[in-house]
């Protein structure tokens, strides 16, 4: 496939402690990329998507969808009840790409199959959800040489059942897209050129911004908080969006598995990181496995007891209540561009009431010196 494959990662980190990684799920397909919707993790490999419940104590991940000949997984994201699903047409006896296409599943009715809803001749490398609008990088090459390109961002509106994508950005010399993310409206890039670029979706004319530099970087994931979690080789990082002049933070490693290259043995990279509570979950693709280990500086306190805070109704519509709990806090409502939106004081089982555009929200709850995320639907 293209040049996804091709490139290997080799970087070597001097001894550093962390806390201790463990198997959380084994026997997937070459996991690559993840996406959570909530509790639940979907993730890719190249032929098969998984869908992993983190509630259950003893997870699994189920196959929920399997694509076609010729036709190559690189990413997914959820909105609402569909998962979008980003595929390469390839085929590898001519060792020739077609193109990319953005499909639509309907997590409520698996056996209808996926929708095609988008489909270009380009090379689609990488796609992210903000609110219900899809960004996509689709490369363009600048002259008789494939690999020699610049990206072109696109977007639509994913709630639209055939829908237009429309041309953002045009000639954004990134090289190819490793992932993406977007934060308060920020759109967040990996790229292989071992930088993290960042661009401001509230102008057209926006500057393409170098946020990280010197960093192999495949997969990022940003928190509610506003913290960027990078695969980096066999590390997981973190950097504040606000701050970037102290540098990353290293929070765990994969000091087990292990690939080879050529003779050379080193630990295997993650391809991709995700956080649900302060858990960290990472993809080793060659393993088969999603491991998963605790990221300590966000306080030994937070999320703990998840299972007994509930947030009802959900879907809510103009109030929502905060229960199994009898202490005070303080709840806000963050949207899925990061912007707190709300935000009040609260006591178990009050009747809140809420007045924001309906959509999918963060309701990230706080008592004492504990935290905790819950998403919510508001119709």
């Amino acid at each position: 496939m293209k040049k996804t494959t091709l490139l290997l990662f080799l970087t070597l980190f001097s001894s550093v402690a962390f806390c201790q990684m463990t198997d959380y799920v084994s026997g997937l397909s070459f996991p690559t990329q993840m996406t959570a919707d909530g509790s639940t993790i979907y993730v890719n490999g190249f032929e098969k998507i998984y869908s992993i419940d983190t509630t259950n104590p003893s997870a699994t991940g189920t196959e929920i969808y399997t694509s076609p000949s010729d036709f190559y997984i690189y990413k997914t994201q959820v909105l609402g009840n569909f998962l979008f699903i980003l595929v390469e047409n390839y085929i590898a006896s001519t060792d020739t790409t077609l193109g990319s296409r953005i499909l639509k599943l309907n997590l409520t009715n698996l056996g209808a199959g996926a929708q095609i809803i988008v489909t270009t001749t380009q090379f689609i490398s990488s796609f992210t959800l903000s609110g219900s609008t899809i960004y996509y990088c689709a490369e363009t090459a600048t002259g008789p040489n494939p690999d020699v390109f610049l990206n072109d961002l696109y977007s639509f509106d994913a709630t639209q059942t055939i829908p237009t994508p429309v041309l953002a950005y045009s000639d954004l010399d990134t090289e190819e897209i490793t992932d993406m993310a977007v934060y308060n409206n920020i759109l967040y890039m990996s790229s292989y050129l071992q930088k993290v670029f960042s661009l401001n979706l509230s102008s057209s004319s926006s500057p393409l911004v170098e946020f990280i530099t010197n960093l192999s970087v495949k997969g990022i994931f940003i928190s509610t908080i506003g913290e960027v979690y990078l695969a980096n080789g066999s590390i997981v990082k973190k950097i504040p969006v606000t701050n970037t002049s102290n540098g990353t933070q290293e929070i765990g490693q994969n000091t087990v598995y292990e690939d080879e290259n050529n003779g050379m043995t080193y630990f295997a990279n993650f391809r991709d990181v995700l956080l649900i509570g302060n858990k960290v979950y990472g993809t080793l693709a060659n393993q088969g496995k999603v491991v998963r280990f605790t990221d300590t500086t966000l306080g030994t306190n937070e999320f703990t007891d998840a299972t007994k805070l509930m947030v009802y109704p959900n879907p809510a519509s103009n109030y929502f209540i905060i229960s199994e709990t009898d202490k005070h806090g303080t709840v806000e409502l963050i949207n899925t561009t990061g912007q707190i939106v709300f935000q009040k004081e609260f006591s178990s089982n009050q009747q809140i009431e809420v007045n924001v555009p309906s959509g999918i929200y963060f309701a990230k709850i706080k008592i004492g010196d504990t935290e905790e995320v819950r998403k919510l639907i508001i119709r």
